[in-house]
């Protein structure tokens, strides 16, 4: 892994004093970091790569996200995530979560305590992912999986924002004109968010979302 001719990464973020990206075509399991507080360096000193062929196997990185102190890598079947971010050379990998991963990028949202992503079956939640030899794999779309588990074999093109004031979370399937409004200020029975949908006319359905 390198840095490559064609720079094409299709994910990335800044955090602990560093630019993040992912998704390059030509090595698609390759996370890259740029230099510290300069990040438009990614070959100096100080700058490099984690590749996960070794972690997780054969996936393909599809979102990064801070969280608490620690770097989240979402591929498409499995979460990896890394301690100690801010020191680059000296990551240490703290936990492979294997078989759950991440189909939309900008479904990834922190919300709380917590992170949410879209994955192949669901909307869910990585602090009960992580904690799932204490606590049940939660699913927070449980009441419209099925439907949803359709969508997403139609279209992966996904939007979403978090209301911190409302406390809801909305995703938007931008091909297909459907978007859900989760409450996580009102909870089901089952303990996951009520779920709301909302269509647009004139097929007008948002492409973008953003909290001001």
């Amino acid at each position: 892994a390198s840095i490559s001719t064609l720079f094409d990464p299709s994910c990335g973020m800044g955090a602990y004093g560093r630019v993040w990206v992912g998704g390059v075509t030509e090595d698609p399991n390759v996370v890259f970091y740029s230099k510290l507080l300069d990040g438009d360096d990614w070959t100096g000193t100080g700058a490099g790569l984690i590749d996960l062929k070794t972690v997780w196997g054969n996936d393909e990185i599809v979102a990064l996200a801070p969280f608490y102190g620690q770097l989240v890598i979402f591929g498409k079947n499995n979460i990896v995530i890394f301690d100690n971010p801010e020191s680059g050379g000296t990551l240490a990998l703290n936990e492979v979560i294997r078989g759950i991963g991440c189909v939309a990028r900008d479904s990834v949202q922190a919300i709380a305590d917590d992170l949410v992503f879209l994955s192949s079956t669901g909307l869910r939640s990585l602090a009960r992912t992580t904690e799932k030899d204490k606590l049940p794999l939660q699913d927070l779309s449980l009441a419209i999986k099925d439907t949803l588990i359709r969508n997403i074999q139609q279209s992966t093109k996904v939007k979403s924002v978090y209301l911190d004031n409302e406390g809801i979370y909305i995703m938007s399937f931008v091909d297909k004109n459907i978007q859900y409004v989760f409450d996580f200020k009102h909870s089901t029975p089952a303990q996951t968010p009520r779920i709301t949908t909302w269509t647009f006319s004139n097929d007008r359905e948002p492409a973008s979302l953003i909290q001001t």
